[in-house]
């Protein structure tokens, strides 16, 4: 494995991306195969690994979408190291790491629901917290606490220390930029992966000079309602006393 990776990693670092993706999809592929003929927790961890890889390549070229399909096909693969593996912080920290590359890729129900899988995998209090924290904060950016989460949080780590968690990610929330409230609408989730290829494809062909963030929004806005009848208020909109640059 360490062979295909530094591969991938040496392709990445001269520049290369679009090698160094195509690289990482055969990749895993390759390892998805492995673990499907040998379902191991060795076949399962490279599996995994390999997949978040990918998700660190797309993050770094801005196109965190395209690891969407890669991650929810892993989850096989997570829930085998789940049943199987006696290291249960390592379990955890899969987890937690998958939760980010949702996170990261804006689809905030999927992070939500593995940062409170983690939280109720792992023993360890520090990780414990952090994974309840994690979860906490993205319900609130995403809209509200569900209650099973919250009675999860309470009966796990106690009532205070939810209360404490939850004042802290509201004051840190205060400090971010406002999202429109469609994107936890059931007819926006639905399209999520959608949009975002539809507005990769259009930026391709993009040649004004705005920055990258107007750019992208300006395009996501005008293919929401024309392709999508989705009213959509961008963060600049959002956000009229900042000046994103």
């Amino acid at each position: 494995m360490k062979e295909e990776i530094q591969r991938i990693l040496d392709a990445f670092s001269s520049g290369s991306q679009r090698e160094a993706e195509s690289l990482c999809e055969s990749t895993i592929n390759t390892y998805q195969n492995a673990f499907m003929e040998a379902l191991t927790v060795n076949t399962a961890t490279d599996y995994i690994a390999v997949v978040i890889l990918y998700c660190q390549i797309t993050a770094k070229i801005k196109k965190p979408w395209r690891a969407v399909p890669k991650l929810e096909a892993v989850r096989g693969a997570l829930r085998f190291i789940d049943d199987f593996m006696t290291d249960r912080e390592t379990v955890a920290s899969s987890y937690i790491t998958v939760a980010e590359s949702f996170a990261y890729a804006g689809f905030l129900p999927e992070a939500i629901s593995y940062f409170h899988m983690s939280a109720c995998i792992t023993e360890d209090p520090a990780l414990k917290e952090n994974a309840f924290s994690q979860a906490l904060y993205y319900s609130l950016r995403f809209g509200k606490i569900e209650n099973e989460l919250m009675e999860s949080s309470q009966k796990a780590i106690g009532l205070e220390l939810t209360k404490r968690l939850i004042f802290l990610a509201e004051e840190d929330l205060a400090t971010q930029i406002k999202l429109d409230p469609v994107e936890s609408s059931a007819e926006y989730l639905a399209i999520r992966y959608e949009i975002e290829k539809a507005v990769d494809e259009a930026l391709e062909s993009d040649c004004s000079n705005e920055c990258f963030c107007l750019k992208y929004w300006r395009i996501k806005k005008k293919l929401l309602k024309d392709e999508f009848g989705i009213s959509w208020m961008s963060p600049a909109e959002m956000n009229p006393d900042i000046c994103f640059q």
